[in-house]
């Protein structure tokens, strides 16, 4: 339960950061990003003291979901939405995959790489989706 756990939360983490909505660099930066513009106020006042990157942010973000303003709660959501529907995308192309050649790999850095190193062996939807979803 625990490597499946830990394999959706990597995948999340991928999906996170190369989707289009809500990018790594947009979530650091409030100057940036749909979800950053719409969420300036409340990130300044919920997670001023959170440092960016690593999903910190949003993580923070997570944790006050229920004091959000509306803009940024509707923003919220439909970055979740977003995410959702990659992560379903992402676990029918490359899930197999995963779990063949990265079983051990633990976060989304590692599993990266490690879909990197085995590029060659893919199969072709992996293939196909990690080429049309790089950042």
């Amino acid at each position: 339960m625990f490597k499946g756990t830990a394999l959706f939360i990597g995948l999340l983490a991928s999906l996170i950061s190369v989707s289009s909505v809500v990018r790594a660099d947009e979530a650091a930066d409030p100057a940036k990003g749909a979800l950053s513009d719409a969420c300036r106020t409340d990130i300044k006042q919920f997670c001023s003291d959170v440092t960016a990157g690593g999903g910190r942010v949003m993580a923070c973000l997570k944790a006050h979901e229920d004091k959000l303003s509306a803009g940024c709660s509707a923003q919220w959501q439909a970055a979740r939405t977003q995410v959702k529907s990659k992560m379903q995308a992402s676990r029918a192309a490359c899930g197999a995959d995963i779990q063949k050649f990265c079983g051990n790999a633990m976060g989304p850095k590692e599993i990266g790489s490690c879909l990197d190193s085995h590029t060659s062996d893919l199969s072709d939807s992996c293939k196909s989706y990690r080429s049309g979803n790089k950042g």
